[in-house]
């Protein structure tokens, strides 16, 4: 089940967890007010290694064709 973004009318933030047949609504934890679902972007899983977490750029792909 995917986690969709949500925003009340006073501005607070939360996440549900819920499917996707759900309707995009829901009440907010924090004050109980009306909620929307927010356009969101992908969350994508990182399998660069240890080496991203160090705050340095990816590297280019070595040239493996052999040409010089």
């Amino acid at each position: 089940m995917p986690t969709y973004d949500y925003r009340c009318a006073n501005g607070h933030d939360f996440e549900l967890l819920q499917k996707m047949s759900d309707e995009p609504r829901a009440a907010c934890p924090e004050c109980g007010a009306d909620a929307d679902r927010r356009i969101s972007a992908t969350r994508a899983l990182n399998l660069r290694g240890a080496a991203s977490s160090s705050g340095e750029p990816p590297h280019a792909p070595a040239d493996l064709s052999g040409r010089k």
